[in-house]
C-alpha cells in the first residue's frame, strides 16, 4: 500500500508545478507510505509516490514512480496485484525482462504488453496512474470494488489526482468550495458516495472505473460489473460448499503474499474466524491475530474472541481499554479526510494503531455480509413488505403508538431505535426501504439542522435515490429483490462506507488491510449462488455456516451479531456549536438529533470547509 499523487496539463503540456510544492503534495501522505519517496516531473506532468514497502523491500529498486525509459511509460501506484507471479511468467515467456520481485514491474510491463486490456489479467486492489508519453496519454483506474481510492480535479485544463483529499490541496488555485449536494449525502448516509466528495472541485473515480485522457480527450469507462444476467449455479449443495471453501483458501493465500510480518484482525464473528481458519492451513498454524476490546462491556466482545482465538490455536494480541472519546476524536479526524461519520472508524483507528506495531498487514472479513447476505436489513425488507399490507390507518394509530410503548430492554441497540427506523423505512416503499435502514438523517431533522438557504438549495436532491438507482438497475436486469439489495450494497454502501473506513483508518498508521471475501473470483462465484445458499431459515450466510459446521464454536454461534463499535454519546458536554454558512447557527442538543459523535465530526467538516 501506498501513496500516489501527480498533475497532467492535457491542454499545453508546458505547466510546471515547482518541485518544492510537488514534495508538499507527495509529503502529505507520509502515513500511507513512510518507507520512501519518489517524484517524477517534466513539462505538463508530474508523479508522486510515498511507499508503503511490502514488496521487494530491500533497497530502492521497486520504488516509485517506476518507468521503462526506453518507452517513456511512467507508473505510479498503490496496492497490490495478487496473481502478479503468474503475470510474471506468462510475460517472461512474451520475452519481457524483470529487475525486481515487485508486482509494481509487473503491472508496468503488463501495460506494455496488453495496453488498457491489461485490466483483464488483473486480480487484486489497486489505484494507480500510468503515463505513456508516446501516446501523450495518462490512465488513471481504481480497482473493481473499490477498495483503495482515487479522487481527482479537472479544470483549466489541467488534471491533479491523488490517494487523499488534502494532497489535492496543495496544488495551486484548488477551490475548497463546498458541493452542497456532497454534504446533503454526507448528511442522508453518514458518508459522501463516489463520484461527489464534499467539494466541487473534487471528484473520486468510481469503483471499477478508469479515466483515460489522451490527446486532450477524456474517457471514462465502466470495465468491471457484477454479472447481473448471470445464470445460478445448479450444482448441489455439496459442490457448492466444496468450491466455496476451495475459492476462499486460494483467495487467503493469494493475499498472504508479503515480504513483511503478516497477521490478520479476529473477532467472535464468523467472517473472521473463516479468514484466520484459512490462514492457519496455508501458514501451518503461525497466524498472530488482533483485536480491541473496551471496558464499557456493552461494546466490548473480547472475551467471546478469545473463545474464537482457542479454537483456531492462534496467538491473540489484544487489549482491553478506557476511552477518552472527545481526544480520540480530534485525533481522528485529520485522518477523516472527507466528511464521513462512521463511528466504528474510531476502534477500527485504535486496532490498526495497535497492530502496526507487530505487523504491515493484516486480513480482514469485510465483504462477506454484502456477498453473502449477513445482515439483518435483509430479513427487515421481507417483513416491511408484509407490513405495508397492513392499513395505513392501523399502523399509524395502533402500532407506532404501541412500540412507543414498549420499555427499553437494553441491549447495544435499543428496541425502539430499531423501530422507529423499520417503520420510518417501511414508509419509504420497496427499494427505497432498503436505503432507508442506513440513513443518518431523515427527512425531517434535516430540516431541522440545515439553514433555510441550505434546505431550499438541496431541497429537491433526492440522495436516497441514488442508493437506490443501483437497486433498480438491478431489478431492471431480472434480479431477485435480494440480489438487488446485495448489489446495491455491493456497489454503493461497501465502497463508500465501509471500505473507506478501513483504508482510512489503517492507512493513518502506514498498515495494508487486505479483504480475501473481496476476492474477484469469489466474489463472481458467490454472486450466481442460489439465494437458499445465502439465507435460509432465517440463518443469514448459510453457506459460510455450512462451510465452518462444528468447527465454529457453539458458544459463539448464539450470540447475536455485533459490529465493532463502541459508544459515542458518553463523553462530556451537552451541547456542541455549529456556526457557520451551512449548519444553523444555534445550539442544539446531538442526542435530539443523531449523536454527539456526528457533530464533533461537524465541527472539524467546518474547520476544514473554511
Amino acid at each position: 500500500m501506498c501513496g500516489i499523487v501527480g498533475y497532467f496539463d492535457y491542454q499545453r503540456l508546458d505547466f510546471q508545478l515547482s518541485p518544492e510544492n510537488f514534495k508538499q503534495m507527495v509529503d502529505s501522505m507520509i502515513h500511507r507510505g513512510p518507507d520512501g519517496r519518489g517524484c517524477y516531473q517534466e513539462p505538463g506532468i508530474g508523479l508522486g509516490h510515498r511507499r508503503l514497502a511490502i514488496l521487494d523491500v530491500d533497497g530502492d529498486r521497486a520504488s516509485q514512480p517506476m518507468a521503462i525509459e526506453e518507452r517513456g511509460i511512467w507508473l505510479t501506484y498503490n496496492g497490490t496485484i495478487y496473481n502478479f507471479r503468474e503475470l510474471k511468467k506468462e510475460l517472461e515467456f512474451l520475452g519481457h525482462r524483470f529487475f525486481t520481485v515487485s508486482d509494481t514491474e509487473v503491472l508496468l510491463h503488463a501495460y506494455l504488453e496488453w495496453g488498457l486490456e491489461c485490466l483483464e489479467k488483473l486480480n487484486g486492489i489497486f489505484a494507480f496512474a500510468i503515463w505513456d508519453k508516446s501516446k501523450s496519454r495518462l490512465w488513471l483506474v481504481r480497482d473493481p470494488l473499490g477498495i483503495k481510492p482515487l479522487f481527482y480535479s479537472d479544470g483549466n485544463g489541467k488534471i491533479v489526482f491523488a490517494s487523499e483529499v488534502p494532497a489535492l490541496f496543495h496544488f495551486p488555485g484548488l477551490s475548497r468550495e463546498p458541493d452542497l449536494f456532497g454534504m446533503d449525502a454526507f448528511f442522508t448516509f453518514g458518508y459522501v458516495p463516489a463520484p461527489m466528495t464534499g467539494h466541487k472541485a473534487i471528484r473520486q473515480l468510481m469503483p471499477g472505473e478508469y479515466l483515460l485522457i489522451e490527446n486532450g480527450k477524456k474517457t471514462f469507462k465502466k470495465f468491471w460489473d457484477l454479472p447481473l444476467g448471470a445464470s445460478k449455479h445448479k450444482d448441489s449443495e455439496q459442490e457448492l460448499l466444496e468450491e466455496f471453501s476451495r475459492l476462499l483458501k486460494q483467495a487467503v493465500e493469494c493475499q498472504m503474499v508479503s515480504d513483511v510480518p503478516l497477521g490478520a484482525f479476529l473477532s467472535s464473528g464468523t467472517d473472521s474466524f473463516a479468514i484466520v481458519q484459512a490462514m492457519q492451513q496455508v501458514n501451518k498454524g503461525r497466524t498472530t491475530a488482533f483485536n480491541m476490546g473496551f471496558n464499557n462491556r456493552k461494546f466490548d466482545e473480547l472475551d467471546s474472541t478469545k473463545i474464537s482465538a482457542d479454537a483456531l490455536d492462534v496467538k491473540l494480541i489484544a487489549q482491553r481499554m478506557d476511552l477518552d472519546v472527545e481526544s480520540l476524536i480530534r485525533e481522528v479526524s485529520p485522518h477523516v479526510q472527507e466528511p464521513f461519520a462512521d463511528s466504528s472508524s474510531l476502534p477500527t483507528y485504535l486496532l490498526c494503531k495497535m497492530a502496526s506495531k507487530y505487523v504491515k498487514v493484516v486480513l480482514g472479513g469485510d465483504g462477506a455480509d454484502e456477498l453473502l447476505g449477513g445482515y439483518e436489513v435483509y430479513k427487515a425488507n421481507d417483513l416491511a413488505r408484509c407490513y405495508r399490507r397492513i392499513p395505513q390507518v392501523i399502523r399509524e394509530k395502533l402500532i407506532r403508538p404501541l412500540v412507543r410503548s414498549i420499555p427499553d430492554f437494553g441491549g447495544k441497540y435499543s428496541f425502539q431505535e430499531k423501530a422507529g427506523r423499520f417503520m420510518y423505512g417501511s414508509q419509504q416503499g420497496a427499494g427505497r426501504d432498503h436505503a432507508s435502514w442506513r440513513i443518518m438523517l431523515p427527512q425531517y431533522l434535516k430540516k431541522k439542522l440545515y439553514t433555510p438557504e441550505f434546505f431550499n438549495e438541496v431541497k429537491d436532491f433526492d440522495a436516497i435515490g441514488i442508493y437506490e438507482k443501483s437497486i433498480l438497475r438491478a431489478r431492471e436486469q431480472g434480479c431477485s429483490f435480494l440480489d438487488s439489495y446485495l448489489y446495491a450494497d455491493l456497489t454503493f454502501y461497501l465502497p463508500n462506507d465501509m471500505l473507506v473506513k478501513v483504508d482510512r483508518m489503517s492507512m493513518a498508521h502506514g498498515l495494508e488491510v487486505r479483504v480475501p471475501f473481496l476476492d474477484l473470483n469469489l466474489v463472481e462465484f458467490c454472486w450466481r449462488l442460489p439465494e437458499n445458499m445465502k439465507i435460509r431459515g432465517g440463518k443469514l450466510k448459510y453457506i459460510l455456516r455450512k462451510m465452518l459446521g462444528e468447527t465454529y464454536p457453539k458458544e459463539l454461534r448464539r450470540l447475536p451479531k455485533s459490529g465493532f463499535n463502541l459508544e459515542t454519546d458518553a463523553f462530556s458536554g451537552t451541547d456542541i456549536m455549529i456556526d457557520n454558512k451551512f449548519f444553523a447557527p444555534s445550539k442544539i442538543h446531538a442526542n435530539e438529533l443523531f449523536g454527539k459523535y456526528h457533530f464533533a465530526m461537524l465541527s472539524y467538516l467546518a474547520r476544514l470547509m473554511n
